[in-house]
């Protein structure tokens, strides 16, 4: 059994599709690492 690789167009898709959903994963958590080190939450008084 040979595998089957990628070929030109669907390997640039995949790697495209695969770079917008880690963006869109990191993206998402921004507001919660907003809220988590924003400066009222920093301030010691």
């Amino acid at each position: 059994m040979s595998a089957k690789l990628l070929d030109g167009a669907s390997y640039y898709v995949t790697v495209v599709a695969g770079l917008a959903v880690s963006l869109g994963v990191i993206a998402s958590t921004l507001p919660l690492l907003k809220r988590i080190t924003g400066p009222g939450t920093a301030r010691n008084e």
